[in-house]
C-alpha cells in the first residue's frame, strides 16, 4: 500500500510539472490616431525561462511564429522588445531569446465582413537545462 501511494504521488507530481507554462500572452488590438490597428502580443516569462525570436537558425529552438484570420496584415510582425542573442550549451549555436518579457505587434487593416481577428501563436521555451515541446495559443479577439 505504502509503495502504491508513493508512485500515485510521484505520477501526479509529474502530471502537475508537465502542466506549468512559463510563457503567458496577452493579445490586444489598439487604434493609433491614424486609425491604423495594430495587434499586440506580449508574453510574460517566468524566471530563468527564455521564449525564442522569430528568427532562429534552422538548426535551433522552434521559432515564435504568428498567424492571424480574419485580418490583411500589413508588413511582418515586428519584435518590440531587446532581445539577446548568445551561445546556447543545448542547442549548440548561438540562438536569439527574450527573458522576463516580450512584445511583439503587427499592423492590420480589417477585412469589411471580419469582427474578429484569430491570433495563433507557436512558440518553444527553455530554462537552459530543458524544453518544453512547441505550444500553440489562439486567441479569438473583437476588432
Amino acid at each position: 500500500m505504502k509503495y502504491l501511494l508513493v508512485t500515485v504521488l510521484c505520477l501526479f507530481s509529474f502530471m502537475a510539472i508537465s502542466q506549468v507554462q512559463p510563457v503567458k500572452w496577452n493579445v490586444t488590438i489598439g487604434t493609433s490616431e491614424s486609425g491604423d490597428k495594430t495587434i499586440t502580443a506580449t508574453a510574460t516569462i517566468d524566471d530563468g525561462w527564455s521564449l525564442y525570436s522569430q528568427h532562429t537558425d534552422p538548426e535551433g529552438p522552434v521559432p515564435t511564429n504568428f498567424t492571424y484570420s480574419g485580418v490583411k496584415t500589413i508588413g511582418k510582425t515586428i519584435e518590440v522588445s531587446e532581445s539577446k542573442t548568445a551561445y546556447s550549451d543545448l542547442f549548440e549555436l548561438e540562438v536569439t531569446k527574450f527573458q522576463n518579457k516580450a512584445v511583439f505587434t503587427q499592423q492590420i487593416e480589417a477585412l469589411s465582413r471580419s469582427k474578429t481577428v484569430q491570433v495563433g501563436i507557436t512558440f518553444m521555451c527553455c530554462d537552459g537545462l530543458k524544453c518544453l515541446p512547441p505550444t500553440e495559443a489562439i486567441f479569438d479577439i473583437k476588432i
